[in-house]
């Protein structure tokens, strides 16, 4: 095995093994509360990322990769008729599961994003908080999967956290990262500006509209028509 497939090996043993704090996270408890004032900012700027995805309106059919514990699964089931939601974590989508009630519009796959192989096309394929641990070397594959998996006409909707002045991509783009038990995995982290989005999306095929808030990015994007 490369050291690259033990470091993405890593990265989902990590996700795994945070299921259970994935949420604590993500409404900044116990170890991750930062205070009120920055919970309140935090909560504001997912608020424009949620504005931004109900924007786009109903679809059919819809695609969320790396779904986790369901909490943007939840909303994208107010505007799809139907979900396919997968994840590399059996722990987290079994939190997904409880979240959205059993839904039966959603069919949730575990599997290895960077393997997946889609069986249809959507017309909104989502991934929240995932580009940023997408190596370098997979960014390619990762776009050509979007393609694969878009209809004519479809959309893609992404948010993820932005550089700043204070957060930037470490030069082998790796980070250490915790859990409460006190183990220690690296994971992939990079880091992206709104220039860098709007040319990496152009890039690869497709015309991005990038909204930033303080820590995050929004992107809705299309394929760009040939020219």
């Amino acid at each position: 095995m490369s050291e690259k497939e033990r470091l993405l090996r890593e990265q989902v043993e990590y996700y795994r093994r945070r299921a259970p704090e994935y949420d604590d996270w993500f409404f900044q408890r116990g170890r991750y509360d930062e205070g009120d004032a920055r919970r309140a900012q935090w909560q504001a700027e997912i608020q424009v990322a949620r504005t931004r995805l109900r924007s786009l309106g109903e679809v059919d059919d819809a695609l969320e990769l790396a779904c986790g514990t369901g909490l943007w699964t939840a909303h994208l089931l107010r505007q799809a008729r139907r979900l396919t939601a997968v994840d590399a974590s059996p722990e987290v989508i079994a939190l997904a599961l409880e979240r959205v009630g059993h839904d039966p519009r959603v069919v949730f796959e575990v599997a290895d994003l960077f393997a997946y192989r889609p069986v249809q096309r959507y017309d909104l394929v989502s991934f929240t908080f995932w580009l940023s641990h997408v190596p370098a070397d997979r960014v390619d594959g990762f776009f050509d999967l979007l393609r694969r998996c878009l209809r004519p006409g479809g959309r893609l909707f992404a948010v993820d956290q932005a550089e700043t002045p204070d957060r930037r991509t470490s030069a082998d783009g790796l980070q250490a990262r915790d859990l409460a038990d006190g183990s220690t995995f690296r994971i992939v982290k990079r880091f992206y500006g709104r220039a860098d989005l709007e040319a990496l999306f152009a890039e690869h095929g497709f015309r991005a509209e990038v909204t930033l808030t303080a820590s995050l990015w929004v992107a809705v994007a299309t394929e760009a028509s040939p020219s």
